[in-house]
């Protein structure tokens, strides 16, 4: 049998070979409190061989997704959402920011004139060296 290792480990997704190209697909989890909230469907299921990879994909990314919501929930922060809303609050602080920093620019007095120096001062003496005949 194959293991394959992930980042976190809270949840795992088993898929036994039976016989009769049959497969068993299981979940196990650390945290009890995370299959019974989150997974309720996440039962053991014996499948046909070429349905049991397309069960565990699911499965995997229903666990990583519950395992993501529960870990944020834990830690007391701001429930997450998805990553959409995620891009929409960091978009919304940094019109915050700018709007702010627009404000700011504009209660200020505008810094004084000054003139450019002028062109002649600047130019440098090009000689002619083509002949036109």
């Amino acid at each position: 049998m194959t293991i394959r290792k992930g980042q976190f480990n809270l949840c795992v997704v088993v898929v036994e070979p039976l016989e009769h190209g049959l497969s068993r697909v299981l979940l196990k989890s650390k945290d009890e409190r995370l299959r019974s909230k989150f997974l309720p469907h996440a039962d053991t299921r014996v499948l046909t061989d070429a349905a049991a990879p397309l069960h565990a994909r699911q499965v995997a990314l229903h666990a990583a997704l519950a395992a993501q919501i529960s870990q944020s929930l834990r830690v007391g922060g701001a429930p997450y959402a998805s990553n959409s809303l995620e891009r929409l609050r960091l978009i919304k602080r940094l019109r915050g920011r700018l709007e702010g920093e627009r404000q700011a620019a504009a209660a200020r007095p505008p810094a004084p004139y000054h003139p450019p120096a002028s062109d002649l001062a600047l130019r440098v003496a090009i000689d002619d060296f083509n002949a036109y005949t």
